[in-house]
């Protein structure tokens, strides 16, 4: 593990050929395919005691091996449980995962959970990414890509590629001010730029607003939050139609699926890396429900009916392949304050990132100027509720900059999920 560290490029690279790049999928191919790699992870997975157990209580046979056609007679698997299995893994044998790779999801339901995965396996999820900018038309050689992201995430030195001059990469912290990020923005001229939709928006509006033109990119990726119509329109008026995409994806799995330039409404899913099964409520496959994922090259903690918390509408057409036609979930709000300023989710989840002492947290914004925050509490921590709320209240004023906020508290049992699937972190006033 150590030696495939010190070769991550070389890894990146390798696992870069290895995708294909030709986008619809031969689908007699990516059947065989899936039916080898889901091979390969339930043998992983029956290695361990979580999955063993969960196999057993579906029916199977000690070491029977399944078909794509039959997970969805298999348990969806919840972000706790992931979660628990993981951590009691890890608890376990703490040496073996020294040199594995820890990445930090962003917290869509409620609080972040640390994913752990092999060298070879965060290679992929890379490679899987340069895929998307690569089919949206991005060089390596003379491309410049400028992305918008949580600011932990933002690397301390420059990969070896990139000061070769392969895949020039410049990143921007999600807590930086909008004027400030306009102005970067137009300041490198980037070919390709990604950004979660709410800095989209964001920026555009204050664009506006404020008369200043946008560069605009060769191509643009929206990420992490479902595209609505009146935020898409606003966005093509200012950033352009021609080089939008989208691309759909989670910490961790990776990219699951993304448009291309100039077609916005096509959603490719990348079977080749996954597999997908969508489920009604009462368990059975269906084409209009909840979406579950299979990863298809994580076998170091295998992710097998991955419940994402999504509710989808699609189809399987003739060449037996599923096809989204629609995401109905991850739509957060942007916060306005009183006077002009703006913030987005991830100012809360900054905000709520230190508080280890929750589970789950929602903020719902009733006023301009009052906040209500859910909160669910670890059931051994020992806590007062009253000055979890005091620190909470203090630093939101900070951040808002603003004294006068109005901070409540409801301390609840669990958060339910909206009508479409996912549980809301941050509600908006409207």
């Amino acid at each position: 593990m150590y030696l495939q560290k010190k070769l991550f490029t070389l890894l990146v690279a390798w696992e870069s050929l290895k995708l294909t790049k030709k986008f619809p999928l031969d689908p007699k191919k990516i059947k065989k395919m899936q039916a080898q790699k889901l091979k390969k992870v339930m043998k992983s997975a029956w290695k361990f005691d979580f999955y063993r157990q969960r196999f057993l209580a579906a029916g199977l046979k000690e070491g029977e091996m399944i078909t794509p056609e039959m997970l969805h007679t298999l348990p969806p698997l919840t972000k706790a449980e992931y979660r628990d299995f993981v951590n009691a893994e890890v608890a376990k044998k703490p040496g073996k995962y020294k040199h594995w790779c820890q990445d930090e999801t962003s917290g869509s339901t409620g609080m972040p959970l640390i994913v752990y995965s092999t060298q070879r396996e965060r290679a992929v999820n890379v490679a899987k990414w340069l895929r998307v900018l690569a089919v949206n038309g991005h060089r390596a050689l003379n491309g410049q890509v400028l992305c918008v992201i949580l600011p932990q995430r933002i690397p301390k030195r420059k990969p070896f590629f990139q000061k070769l001059g392969l895949y020039k990469r410049e990143t921007i912290s999600q807590l930086t001010p909008i004027p400030d990020m306009v102005e970067t923005f137009n300041k490198v001229r980037p070919t390709l730029f990604y950004a979660n939709k709410s800095y989209y928006v964001m920026m555009a509006l204050y664009a506006t607003k404020h008369h200043v033109p946008l560069f605009r990119p060769k191509a643009y990726i929206c990420g992490s939050e479902t595209m609505d119509d009146i935020s898409r329109a606003l966005i093509f008026d200012t950033f352009g139609r021609e080089g939008f995409a989208e691309h759909y994806g989670c910490t961790e799995t990776g990219n699951m699926a993304f448009t291309k330039t100039g077609d916005p409404d096509r959603l490719y899913l990348c079977h080749d890396t996954n597999i997908f099964t969508v489920l009604d409520d009462q368990g059975q496959p269906t084409d209009d429900g909840r979406l579950l994922v299979t990863s298809l090259f994580q076998t170091g903690f295998p992710i097998i009916n991955y419940a994402i918390g999504d509710v989808v509408e699609s189809i399987v057409e003739a060449d037996g392949l599923r096809y989204l036609h629609k995401i109905k979930g991850r739509c957060d709000s942007v916060i306005k304050l009183p006077g002009e300023d703006m913030i987005s989710l991830y100012y809360f989840y900054i905000l709520m990132e230190k508080r280890r002492e929750l589970l789950q947290f929602k903020v719902i914004q009733k006023e301009l100027d009052h906040f209500h925050f859910l909160l669910v509490k670890k059931p051994d921590n020992q806590t007062k509720n009253s000055e979890i709320e005091a620190i909470i209240t203090d630093e939101l004023r900070e951040t808002a900059r603003n004294g006068e906020l109005t901070v409540t508290f409801e301390w609840v049992e669990e958060i339910p999920p909206e009508k479409n699937g996912k549980i809301r972190i941050v509600v908006a006033k409207e």
